[in-house]
């Protein structure tokens, strides 16, 4: 039987990725890379205390909204936020890599797929990425719009393929699969609060088909 583990990452565990392997490797025991740190205040007491002031300063344009928002988050319109993130999944490849601006994401963001819910933490979600996936050779392509709704509030990505290669024994890599993201933003500031991927493959199907030991794997589609 095949041994899978991941490489040693000193975090506790707290989210099972079982589902996303073989019945014949759940047994064994190991590190999980998603992570729940302490969490600093809560987002919504944030904005709550942020809003007040901005309130009792009467802050009220854009430019003046500076001032309300938490430490080390960048005050952006609508269209250059969007302009942000299509830049993190076209150039940095977030999905596989984590690298992605933290700077217009609320540190207690939500994230979600298909398979998982990862829970709030952005650095624990980005945490995990890079220790999850051999970044190199995973496979990122946008096939459709990204969508800003200023009335929604929401950023969406409504059409993405992607192959993940698993930083574990043999390399396992996902068949080509499919999805859309959408980011929903805080009330107020153009920051993400939420980060959803909706798969149109289900979580089972892609599992099942998973292949180990197939370097040659190249599929077709991507830049």
């Amino acid at each position: 039987m095949l041994a899978l583990a991941l490489l040693a990452v000193s975090v506790p565990a707290s989210l099972s990725l079982h589902p996303l392997l073989p019945p014949s490797a759940r047994s064994h025991s190991w590190p999980q890379p998603f992570a729940h740190p302490p969490q600093p205040p809560s987002h919504a007491a944030q904005w709550a205390a942020a809003t007040a002031l901005a309130t009792v300063l009467q802050l009220t344009d854009v430019g003046a909204a500076v001032a309300a928002l938490p430490p080390n988050k960048q005050a952006v319109d609508l269209p250059t936020l969007t302009k942000i993130v299509t830049a993190d999944f076209t150039d940095r490849r977030y999905l596989v890599t984590g690298d992605l601006t933290k700077n217009v994401y609320a540190d207690d963001a939500h994230f979600a797929d298909s398979n998982n819910d990862f829970g709030p933490g952005l650095d624990s979600w980005v945490k995990g990425v890079k220790a999850l996936f051999v970044s190199d050779r995973c496979r990122l392509a946008l096939t459709g719009p990204v969508v800003a709704d200023g009335d929604k509030r929401t950023i969406t990505f409504e059409g993405w393929r992607q192959v993940d290669v698993f930083r574990l024994p043999g390399a396992p890599h996902t068949p080509v699969f499919t999805g859309t993201t959408t980011l929903t933003l805080d009330p107020i500031e153009n920051i993400v609060i939420d980060h959803t991927e909706v798969w149109d493959q289900k979580p089972k199907e892609i599992v099942s088909n998973l292949k180990f030991f197939d370097p040659k794997f190249d599929p077709s589609g991507f830049d």
